[in-house]
């Protein structure tokens, strides 16, 4: 099975991410594959164990979605897996596509008074 991940930051910034990669290397210890599309450049980004897409948010969601729906046909994986909020237009659109699940690490995306 291949898994896409997407998230904001592929870094060590917070819980999420450390929680995707260790996801990662978990399914891949099973034999899984797994790729990773993020919007946020970081110097401390995590290596390169497997494909990953930096896509930065534009103010054109058009664009963005565009290019993650790329990466899915490039990628055809099995299942998506978002992690955080997303942006619901990328969000429709690629649920409209792949099976997708979505942990969600915060409600700030819910309520921004958290």
């Amino acid at each position: 099975m291949k898994v896409l991940f997407l998230n904001e930051h592929y870094a060590p910034v917070g819980g999420a991410e450390q929680v995707m990669l260790s996801e990662c290397r978990h399914l891949e210890a099973e034999g899984h594959r797994t790729a990773v599309v993020y919007s946020v450049q970081n110097e401390r980004s995590f290596g390169s164990e497997r494909p990953t897409y930096l896509i930065p948010e534009s103010g054109h969601t058009r664009e963005s979605v565009g290019e993650v729906l790329g990466v899915l046909a490039l990628e055809r994986p099995d299942l998506v897996h978002v992690h955080g909020g997303g942006d619901p237009e990328l969000l429709r659109a690629v649920c409209r596509r792949v099976p997708t699940v979505r942990t969600v690490h915060s409600q700030s995306f819910l309520c921004p008074g958290e």
